[in-house]
């Protein structure tokens, strides 16, 4: 992966209502995310029977008549769209209306083996939340998962508590994860800002989920803990970010370092024609060492010039054979 793959968990912070669903998916694209995530579930399915709760859950639910236009919608501005299930019935809604690269089985679901057996072979990615979990069972998931298709699988750090506290978080276990031989690690961050995920992504994660609302003060579930427009602008800002400060597993001098560092190259103390032969009268040390550096005049002395060149000009390696 060229770069970490952000998700914006709108979840049910559409509230039940459309037009604040497209809102947030365009708000989602705006501010730089890869993906949008919603749950496909019932009342049923979360287990809840009192029928005060249950009309009130069904109303921020996400309405299945919405599948085939937002699956639209999302195509046409170019956000993958990433949906969660809770139920046979729910998954096979989602794989029947939509042919989506990614999906998600939360962390209520991990145990659920004959469930999770139900996805989709050709589904190209499957993020698995841990929340809750023993390790014997994120084995077993991803061994099912791994029978029963050949999806990348991304393990998703997750505590399923909302807001996570810090001394909960338990990061380390990212780097247990990343020897259990996934394809992928990333975290499903419920904290209140973002110093978990910059942690994750130092610690080798490429997937973030975080949610998204437009009113932290709005009635509903996942609201008050979840990230306004302009944190989360900022979220994926330094995300991305840190993963540019990670670099490549190897010693890197930089540019600016070269032309401005405290190191002595080697010039020619006169003008030199193609063809003459470098001795040590010919050359002297200065800084910057844009060319080649002083400590290896061994491999400058005695070799012919490829090309005139002026006095003080920094000795390249191409300028000389």
């Amino acid at each position: 992966m060229l770069k970490p793959f952000i998700i914006s968990e709108i979840g049910s912070n559409h509230d039940g209502n459309f037009d604040k669903l497209i809102e947030l998916i365009k708000i989602s694209k705006k501010i730089g995310a890869d993906a949008v995530k919603f749950q496909l579930f019932k009342a049923e399915d979360l287990g809840i029977t009192k029928k005060k709760t249950k009309k009130e859950i069904d109303n921020i639910s996400f309405k299945t008549s919405w599948l085939k236009k937002i699956d639209q919608f999302c195509k046409k501005i170019k956000i993958e769209l990433i949906f969660s299930f809770f139920s046979l019935e729910s998954l096979n809604i989602i794989q029947k209306n939509l042919s989506c690269n990614y999906i998600k089985i939360a962390s209520s679901e991990l145990n659920n083996y004959n469930l999770i057996s139900k996805i989709n072979p050709n589904i190209k990615n499957v993020l698995l939340s841990i929340g809750m979990s023993m390790e014997s069972e994120i084995i077993k998931a991803k061994e099912i998962l791994n029978m029963n298709s050949n999806s990348k699988i991304v393990a998703m750090h997750c505590v399923s508590d909302y807001p996570t506290k810090d001394i909960d978080l338990n990061l380390a276990y990212v780097n247990k994860l990343k020897s259990l031989d996934f394809d992928y690690v990333g975290l499903s961050d419920h904290t209140l800002d973002d110093i978990a995920s910059i942690t994750c992504v130092g610690m080798g994660a490429m997937f973030f989920e975080k949610h998204l609302t437009l009113d932290k003060s709005a009635k509903g579930p996942d609201h008050f803990y979840a990230l306004n427009p302009d944190e989360f602008k900022r979220y994926v800002g330094n995300i991305r970010r840190s993963f540019t400060m990670i670099g490549k597993n190897k010693r890197i001098i930089s540019k600016k370092e070269k032309q401005f560092g405290r190191r002595l190259g080697i010039y020619t103390r006169r003008f030199m024609k193609k063809g003459d032969i470098i001795s040590k009268n010919d050359i002297h040390y200065k800084s910057p060492s844009v060319g080649i550096r002083d400590i290896y005049l061994e491999n400058v002395l005695d070799k012919k010039i490829n090309k005139n060149l002026s006095k003080n000009h920094p000795i390249q390696i191409k300028d000389i054979s």
